[in-house]
């Protein structure tokens, strides 16, 4: 579950053969298997690199979001997920 807070941007750096790679603007508390929220989407982040989270992305996530119109160098809003000690900010809807 997300709260709907951008904690950082990130940057395209590609994506190609359904593979996105982004460098967040800050660090961000992540491993392979992690959620993250990129524009809104959940994915699940496949592999790490220095200064880079890689995601795969299915055919529906291409279909059904607008993940798949992403170019190299936009950005995108990077949320992590609430966990059970965090607090909630923002507003409840």
């Amino acid at each position: 579950m997300f709260q709907g807070i951008v904690v950082t941007a990130g940057r395209v750096l590609n994506l190609k053969d359904r593979v996105l790679e982004i460098a967040p603007g800050r660090a961000l508390k992540t491993r392979p298997g992690s959620s993250v929220a990129v524009n809104g989407v959940c994915l699940t982040v496949v592999r790490r690199r220095a200064g880079r989270l890689i995601f795969d992305l299915g055919q529906e996530t291409l279909e059904k979001t607008d993940l798949g119109r992403l170019k190299k160098g936009g950005l995108v809003n990077l949320e992590t997920p609430l966990r059970l000690a965090d607090g909630i900010d923002g507003h409840i809807v």
